[in-house]
Protein backbone atom coordinates (compact mmCIF):
# COMPACT_ATOMS: atom_id res chain seq x y z
CA UNK A 1 0.00 0.00 0.00
CA UNK A 2 2.51 2.61 -0.99
CA UNK A 3 -0.22 4.74 -2.02
CA UNK A 4 -1.12 5.63 1.33
CA UNK A 5 2.60 6.14 2.28
CA UNK A 6 2.41 8.87 -0.67
CA UNK A 7 -1.15 10.30 0.63
CA UNK A 8 0.68 10.52 4.13
CA UNK A 9 3.88 12.60 2.67
CA UNK A 10 1.31 14.80 0.80
CA UNK A 11 -0.93 14.96 3.84
CA UNK A 12 -4.09 14.94 1.48
CA UNK A 13 -7.27 15.93 2.68
CA UNK A 14 -9.82 13.70 4.73
CA UNK A 15 -11.84 11.13 2.80
CA UNK A 16 -14.53 8.81 3.13
CA UNK A 17 -13.56 5.24 2.97
CA UNK A 18 -14.96 4.69 -0.38
CA UNK A 19 -13.22 7.57 -1.91
CA UNK A 20 -10.35 6.48 -0.37
CA UNK A 21 -10.78 3.28 -2.01
CA UNK A 22 -11.30 4.78 -5.54
CA UNK A 23 -8.09 7.04 -5.61
CA UNK A 24 -6.37 3.78 -4.47
CA UNK A 25 -7.75 2.09 -7.07
CA UNK A 26 -7.27 4.41 -9.85
CA UNK A 27 -3.36 4.10 -9.08
CA UNK A 28 -3.28 0.82 -8.72
CA UNK A 29 -5.08 0.33 -12.36
CA UNK A 30 -2.74 3.11 -13.89
CA UNK A 31 0.30 1.22 -13.09
CA UNK A 32 -1.00 -2.35 -13.57
CA UNK A 33 -2.35 -1.32 -16.63
CA UNK A 34 1.07 0.07 -17.78
CA UNK A 35 2.82 -3.20 -16.61
CA UNK A 36 0.15 -5.33 -18.50
CA UNK A 37 0.91 -3.40 -21.39
CA UNK A 38 4.94 -3.73 -21.29
CA UNK A 39 4.43 -7.40 -20.52
CA UNK A 40 1.82 -7.78 -23.56
CA UNK A 41 -0.65 -9.98 -21.03
CA UNK A 42 -4.29 -8.69 -20.66
CA UNK A 43 -5.35 -6.16 -18.08
CA UNK A 44 -7.88 -7.26 -15.55
CA UNK A 45 -8.99 -3.79 -13.52
CA UNK A 46 -9.09 -4.02 -9.82
CA UNK A 47 -12.47 -2.90 -8.02
CA UNK A 48 -12.34 -1.20 -5.43
CA UNK A 49 -15.29 -3.36 -3.59
CA UNK A 50 -11.67 -5.58 -3.04
CA UNK A 51 -10.23 -2.63 -1.03
CA UNK A 52 -13.76 -2.30 0.80
CA UNK A 53 -14.61 -6.15 1.70
CA UNK A 54 -14.55 -5.94 5.98
CA UNK A 55 -12.57 -9.43 5.35
CA UNK A 56 -9.87 -8.31 3.40
CA UNK A 57 -6.44 -7.58 4.15
CA UNK A 58 -7.05 -4.36 2.62
CA UNK A 59 -9.78 -2.21 4.97
CA UNK A 60 -7.45 -2.61 7.53
CA UNK A 61 -5.24 -0.36 6.21
CA UNK A 62 -7.78 1.82 4.43
CA UNK A 63 -9.36 2.12 8.13
CA UNK A 64 -5.75 2.53 9.99
CA UNK A 65 -5.03 5.37 7.08
CA UNK A 66 -8.28 7.44 8.25
CA UNK A 67 -8.30 7.17 12.05
CA UNK A 68 -4.51 8.16 11.90
CA UNK A 69 -6.12 11.20 9.65
CA UNK A 70 -9.10 11.87 11.81
CA UNK A 71 -6.66 11.63 14.54
CA UNK A 72 -4.41 14.36 13.35
CA UNK A 73 -7.48 16.78 12.41
CA UNK A 74 -9.06 15.79 15.89
CA UNK A 75 -11.89 14.47 14.74
CA UNK A 76 -11.66 10.82 15.73
CA UNK A 77 -15.06 9.78 16.59
CA UNK A 78 -16.70 10.70 13.46
CA UNK A 79 -14.06 8.09 11.49
CA UNK A 80 -15.07 5.42 12.98
CA UNK A 81 -17.81 3.37 11.56
CA UNK A 82 -18.15 0.38 14.50
CA UNK A 83 -20.53 1.38 16.87
CA UNK A 84 -18.73 -0.59 19.93
CA UNK A 85 -15.39 1.06 18.44
CA UNK A 86 -17.10 4.16 18.39
CA UNK A 87 -18.36 4.09 22.02
CA UNK A 88 -14.98 2.61 23.47
CA UNK A 89 -13.40 5.40 21.86
CA UNK A 90 -15.97 8.22 23.03
CA UNK A 91 -15.27 6.60 26.30
CA UNK A 92 -11.18 6.73 26.22
CA UNK A 93 -11.72 10.27 25.23
CA UNK A 94 -13.82 11.20 28.10
CA UNK A 95 -11.17 8.83 30.57
CA UNK A 96 -8.78 10.80 28.62
CA UNK A 97 -10.19 14.70 29.31
CA UNK A 98 -11.14 13.53 32.72
CA UNK A 99 -7.34 12.54 33.32
CA UNK A 100 -6.00 15.59 31.60
CA UNK A 101 -8.67 18.12 34.10
CA UNK A 102 -7.22 16.29 37.12
CA UNK A 103 -3.38 16.48 36.56
CA UNK A 104 -4.60 20.09 35.44
CA UNK A 105 -5.91 20.57 38.65
CA UNK A 106 -3.14 19.39 40.43
CA UNK A 107 -0.36 21.20 38.59
CA UNK A 108 -2.65 24.33 39.26
CA UNK A 109 -2.21 23.59 43.00
CA UNK A 110 1.45 22.92 42.82
CA UNK A 111 2.02 26.07 41.14
CA UNK A 112 -0.22 27.86 43.71
CA UNK A 113 1.54 26.92 46.36
CA UNK A 114 4.71 27.41 44.78
CA UNK A 115 4.19 30.85 44.38
CA UNK A 116 2.52 31.58 47.98
CA UNK A 117 6.10 30.06 48.96
CA UNK A 118 7.98 32.04 46.54
CA UNK A 119 5.89 35.48 47.72
CA UNK A 120 5.90 34.85 51.41
CA UNK A 121 9.38 37.00 52.71
CA UNK A 122 8.58 34.99 56.28
CA UNK A 123 9.44 31.78 57.07
CA UNK A 124 6.67 29.36 56.14
CA UNK A 125 6.39 26.22 58.71
CA UNK A 126 6.79 22.93 56.42
CA UNK A 127 3.82 21.61 58.27
CA UNK A 128 1.11 24.21 56.82
CA UNK A 129 1.22 22.26 53.50
CA UNK A 130 2.29 18.88 51.65
CA UNK A 131 4.21 19.39 49.01
CA UNK A 132 4.98 15.83 49.07
CA UNK A 133 1.90 14.63 49.12
CA UNK A 134 0.72 16.51 45.86
CA UNK A 135 3.70 15.22 44.53
CA UNK A 136 2.48 11.89 44.77
CA UNK A 137 -0.96 13.27 44.17
CA UNK A 138 0.41 14.16 40.94
CA UNK A 139 2.26 11.00 40.30
CA UNK A 140 -0.41 8.62 40.47
CA UNK A 141 -2.36 10.58 38.05
CA UNK A 142 0.33 10.87 35.48
CA UNK A 143 0.73 6.89 36.21
CA UNK A 144 -2.84 6.18 35.50
CA UNK A 145 -2.40 9.02 32.54
CA UNK A 146 0.27 7.20 31.10
CA UNK A 147 -0.94 3.29 31.86
CA UNK A 148 -4.05 4.10 29.73
CA UNK A 149 -2.43 3.65 26.58
CA UNK A 150 -3.21 6.15 24.49
CA UNK A 151 -0.12 8.76 26.19
CA UNK A 152 3.75 8.23 26.45
CA UNK A 153 6.34 9.87 28.17
CA UNK A 154 9.27 10.91 26.17
CA UNK A 155 12.08 11.08 28.64
CA UNK A 156 14.40 12.79 26.51
CA UNK A 157 12.13 16.36 26.15
CA UNK A 158 10.54 15.49 29.48
CA UNK A 159 6.79 15.88 27.18
CA UNK A 160 3.84 13.67 27.52
CA UNK A 161 2.57 12.46 23.42
CA UNK A 162 -0.18 11.03 22.25
CA UNK A 163 0.52 7.56 20.93
CA UNK A 164 0.66 7.69 17.29
CA UNK A 165 3.08 7.86 14.56
CA UNK A 166 3.67 11.87 14.71
CA UNK A 167 4.94 13.52 17.78
CA UNK A 168 2.07 14.78 18.47
CA UNK A 169 2.58 16.77 22.44
CA UNK A 170 -0.51 16.21 24.56
CA UNK A 171 1.35 17.94 27.42
CA UNK A 172 4.08 19.72 26.87
CA UNK A 173 7.17 19.63 29.58
CA UNK A 174 6.36 23.55 30.72
CA UNK A 175 3.07 22.86 32.00
CA UNK A 176 4.43 19.62 34.08
CA UNK A 177 7.95 21.25 34.40
CA UNK A 178 7.23 21.34 39.04
CA UNK A 179 6.02 17.96 38.98
CA UNK A 180 9.12 16.09 36.98
CA UNK A 181 11.12 18.54 38.82
CA UNK A 182 9.96 16.95 42.03
CA UNK A 183 9.78 13.03 40.49
CA UNK A 184 14.01 13.43 39.73
CA UNK A 185 14.47 15.34 43.39
CA UNK A 186 12.38 12.05 44.98
CA UNK A 187 14.46 9.76 42.67
CA UNK A 188 17.61 11.31 43.46
CA UNK A 189 16.88 10.54 47.14
CA UNK A 190 15.58 7.42 46.89
CA UNK A 191 18.86 6.31 45.10
CA UNK A 192 21.51 8.48 47.50
CA UNK A 193 19.47 6.56 50.36
CA UNK A 194 19.62 2.95 48.96
CA UNK A 195 23.52 3.82 48.24
CA UNK A 196 24.20 4.81 51.94
CA UNK A 197 22.81 1.47 53.08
Amino acid sequence: MDVLSSMRARKSSPLKITELAEIICHTIRAVEQRQALMEGKKYRPINSATLLRPDGKYRSLLDAYLIEVKMHSGDLENGVVDPVARRLLVSKSVEIANLTSKLGRAHKKIEHQKKSFDTNSRTVAVHNFDIDGMGRAASTLFDVLIGTGLFKFDDQTGDVLFVTRARRVAISRLDIAVFLNWRKAKLANVFSVDLEF
